[in-house]
């Protein structure tokens, strides 16, 4: 079904204005929300807003900053919704980028936000570097070789500025995301084949069975998956998974460089310009196409979706929309996990 990007912006905004958010808290998150549906990444568009009930209910204190040290900070995000304490942390590692060509900032105590490459794209949109990083909260996905979820799903994102726009390449470390457990239950469907174990440790495609995720790409995936656990637990004064509890035992790190660190802004630029259109023009394999650059694609789908005016949405999803703007709890009704 189509809906229009007005109509579902209002539909959004009508519902956390009802559960409390001021109207500029709203637009913060129903961009969010919209541009991660836009770029067809519906596990971290419209549906994640039905996993946010008991999260929009606790929020607590406002995020603060509890270390501040040069160029990096760290703060405690004072159990609020990650889309707005994500935004917090991104303004004070703008303002140490700006000083010090180099920032960090971790953050704890916070609920999830969207996609981490939302974040890094708006790194890069200001002419930075931007590295983003989280560890998933309480354990989902099994160590390679093994079925008990001990990791979190992990992502990482990466934005590159250029004078032709950001690149982006956002990515989950796991072979697919918990939240696609969530939308098939929103969407009454069956999970991809061997991604998700019962458990057991055998594959299934029942969402209500699906008990851990595969790393993506074998040991490989495991490795940086186990990395960005570390980074985004023990570093940042997280907790890491089994003794992760709630969504809030989580961490986040944020990094910011300049790209004139080591050369110029114009040689920087121009190296990463060239080295596209390399790519762009190499030889493609039979029955290719094209060949994408990080983030092309989803830059692609939006510029589609802003001409047309309208996202496609399941007919099971946008009940369950005009159900969150009339301030239905979805979560229990579905029963969500986290």
């Amino acid at each position: 079904m189509k809906i229009k990007i007005s109509e579902l912006k209002d539909k959004l905004e009508n519902g956390l204005q009802r559960r409390g958010l001021t109207h500029s808290e709203s637009e913060i998150v129903t961009k969010h929300l919209i541009d991660a549906e836009m770029m067809g990444k519906k596990t971290y568009g419209i549906s994640k807003i039905f996993v946010m009930e008991e999260a929009l209910k606790a929020r607590g204190n406002r995020p603060k900053i509890i270390k501040d040290k040069g160029n990096y900070a760290l703060i405690d995000g004072g159990k609020e919704i990650g889309l707005l304490s994500a935004d917090f942390a991104l303004n004070i590692l703008l303002e140490k980028v700006k000083k010090f060509d180099n920032a960090m900032v971790g953050m704890t105590n916070s609920f999830y936000y969207t996609m981490a490459g939302i974040y890094a794209r708006q790194i890069a949109e200001f002419g930075y570097i931007g590295i983003v990083i989280n560890n998933g909260g309480p354990a989902t996905v099994a160590p390679h070789g093994g079925i008990d979820p001990i990791l979190g799903t992990n992502p990482i994102a990466i934005g590159i500025p250029t004078s032709q726009g950001p690149l982006v390449l956002d990515m989950a470390t796991s072979e697919r995301p918990w939240g696609e457990v969530n939308l098939a239950k929103v969407e009454n469907r069956p999970l991809v084949e061997k991604a998700f174990l019962d458990k057991g440790g055998e594959f299934t495609t029942d969402s209500d069975k699906a008990a851990a995720i595969i790393p993506f790409a074998g040991y490989k995936g495991y490795g940086l998956n186990f990395m960005i656990e570390i980074l985004t637990g023990a570093f940042v004064s997280a907790k890491m998974e089994l003794q992760s509890q709630n969504a809030y035992d989580l961490g986040f790190l944020f990094i910011a460089y300049a790209p004139d660190m080591f050369t110029t802004k114009e040689k920087f630029d121009s190296q990463v310009i060239q080295l596209v259109n390399e790519i762009k023009k190499s030889r493609k394999l039979p029955g290719v196409s094209e060949i994408y650059i990080p983030g092309e694609r989803a830059k692609q789908r939006i510029d589609k979706t802003l001409n047309g005016g309208f996202v496609e949405v399941s007919e099971s999803t946008l009940k369950n929309l005009n159900g969150f703007e009339q301030g239905i709890d979805i979560n229990k009704r579905a029963n969500l996990k986290l």
